[in-house]
């Protein structure tokens, strides 16, 4: 059993001495220390099972407990009605659909980072045509959005990857300010397109820092399969500052016709190139070459809804 198995197996231990003595501020301690709570939503799907509980026990806190088992991550429940649904999908995941609703609370199980199904940290989550610069939220210490990963200061459609739900701002995670010191082994980068993905890069991440990790020779596997080997001009995150064109792969400028490239992300209102007229419709946008390979960006690209990194770590 893991420590993090046997602190939740000791908790909910708790949970059930805490509701034999009736004791509400006991209560209210331990579902703060296990769970992340989210007034006024319901995940409609999956939901793994439906408790019946007795009528004069049905509360919240009874809910929370009967999510003992492994496979348990989280619960909707009904204050009017008094159902408990338990899920084993988190709110974030691409599986889950919900809604939105002041009937309902949502309790999840305590983490301190969002992580993906195959346990991928998301590190920084951009979010398209909100007229915030990207580039300057990643590297401007201080502010973050998990820790825990479900907080209601933050807009749940901001931990999802489907562009489609709402998200006010570019995700951050904790982990990015503390990047020296997290022992991270893998760096993934993916462009989605209503949350599916369309591009996806990974790097080797020992070693590096927040701002180091995205460079050509530390590049392990890529969607783009002739960007192995081949002669690129900008290939950063800071990419070129000038134009505010960042995380940047570019292969060659020949004047605004015959750039070429595979990525970009134009982070500032700046036309340098009539290409990127996206922009006129705020920043920032995400383009990206298709079918695999390079493009002429004057003549071929596509857009993402959301860019987002994710992390793992050494074993």
């Amino acid at each position: 059993m893991t420590q993090e198995q046997r602190l939740t197996r000791n908790g909910m231990v708790a949970i059930f001495i805490c509701m034999f003595m009736l004791d509400i501020s006991c209560l209210s301690a331990c579902e703060s220390a296990l769970f992340s709570r989210l007034p006024g939503y319901h995940v409609t799907s999956p939901i793994m099972r439906t408790v019946a509980c007795p009528v004069n026990k049905c509360s919240l806190f009874f809910c929370a407990a009967s999510c003992t088992n492994k496979q348990c991550l989280a619960v909707s429940f009904h204050r009017g009605n008094r159902i408990c649904e338990l899920h084993d999908k988190p709110i974030h995941s691409l599986e889950v659909t919900y809604e939105a609703s002041q009937d309902w609370e949502y309790l999840q199980i305590r983490k301190d980072f969002v992580l993906d199904d195959d346990d991928w940290v998301l590190v920084f989550r951009a979010t398209r045509l909100i007229n915030q610069s990207a580039y300057d939220t990643w590297v401007n210490p201080g502010h973050y959005d998990d820790y825990p990963a479900l907080r209601q200061d933050v807009p749940v459609g901001c931990l999802s990857v489907n562009g489609s739900h709402y998200c006010d701002r570019h995700y951050k995670s904790k982990l990015i300010n503390i990047w020296n010191s997290a022992n991270i082994a893998q760096v993934k980068l993916v462009l989605y397109e209503n949350g599916v993905p369309m591009v996806t890069t990974i790097f080797n991440g020992h070693g590096t820092s927040s701002t180091t990790w995205f460079t050509q020779p530390r590049m392990a596997h890529s969607s783009w399969d002739d960007l192995y080997g081949n002669t690129v001009l900008f290939f950063s995150q800071n990419g070129q500052d000038v134009n505010f064109r960042r995380w940047y792969i570019v292969k060659s400028h020949n004047g605004c016709p015959n750039d070429i490239g595979w990525m970009v992300v134009l982070d500032k209102y700046v036309m340098k190139c009539p290409w990127e007229y996206p922009v006129n419709a705020g920043f920032p946008v995400f383009l990206y070459a298709p079918n695999q390979r390079k493009t002429q960006w004057d003549k071929e690209f596509s857009e993402a809804d959301v860019m987002a990194i994710f992390v793992k770590f050494a074993t």
